[in-house]
């Protein structure tokens, strides 16, 4: 997606910024950097423990052209400063409303800029035949797991986020629903050019749940115009997806 992303990018400015929001310790952040080294990349996270990870291995591979910001997600979009490219990568799950989250992103972007979300759960994760197969296809160590966590529920009488239920992980327990997203998305005037839905996890779920109609993440590429030639840039960037992507998937 990165790729695909970039490449777009590209036929508008030669030299991009991108900002990879609440990246922890900047894995979307490195990947930017190896599809375009020219890049002007920026990591931003609120966990100072993450970014020195980061801050290390830029160190260590002597990369040029990444920053590391301290700073929540909201503080650091209410700044001056616009991007090419904002990704939130398996991040928008963990805010309360995910709508605002992106309108405040689309408003730190450049003319022709693009919004990319990544890995983030639908409300298929809290489906019986998901949490089924999920468990049936996880491994022995996941399965002793998840089991002690079913008997410490009854016993407590409590969920996972018991008494301490964090409001920030709100849409982690309930998943999101991606296509009302969608639509709220276009009601406030940002396009979703892509949308599309697949596994995430290990190797061989990738393989086997699309196969069973478990494609449980989501991902979309969000831009806040309504793009020259639309429908052809958009083919080009579907097209390039499914030429690249290494699992199936389906666009929604």
């Amino acid at each position: 997606m990165f790729k695909a992303a970039l490449r777009y990018l590209q036929g508008f400015r030669p030299r991009l910024k991108a900002v990879d929001m609440c990246g922890g310790a900047g894995k979307a952040a490195f990947v930017i950097k190896s599809c375009d080294p020219d890049c002007q990349v920026t990591l931003v996270d609120c966990s100072d423990k993450m970014l020195d990870i980061a801050r290390q291995k830029v160190r260590k591979q002597n990369i040029q052209g990444l920053e590391v910001v301290l700073d929540d997600a909201f503080s650091f979009l209410a700044r001056d400063e616009k991007f090419d490219l904002i990704v939130f990568s398996s991040a928008v799950h963990h805010f309360k409303d995910p709508l605002a989250l992106l309108e405040a992103a689309s408003k730190r972007l450049n003319d022709n800029g693009l919004i990319v979300t990544i890995a983030d759960p639908t409300t298929l994760t809290k489906t019986r035949r998901y949490k089924f197969f999920e468990f049936m296809l996880s491994d022995k160590e996941t399965k002793k797991t998840k089991v002690k966590s079913w008997f410490a529920f009854k016993n407590n009488g409590e969920t996972a986020a018991g008494q301490d239920f964090d409001l920030a992980e709100y849409q982690t327990y309930t998943g999101i629903d991606d296509k009302k997203l969608a639509y709220e998305l276009t009601k406030l005037g940002l396009h979703p050019m892509v949308h599309m839905r697949y596994p995430a996890g290990e190797p061989y779920l990738t393989k086997i749940m699309p196969w069973l109609g478990l494609c449980w993440a989501f991902s979309m590429i969000i831009s806040p115009h309504q793009v020259n030639d639309h429908a052809l840039k958009v083919q080009g960037i579907k097209e390039q997806l499914k030429r690249e992507m290494p699992f199936r998937f389906q666009f929604c």
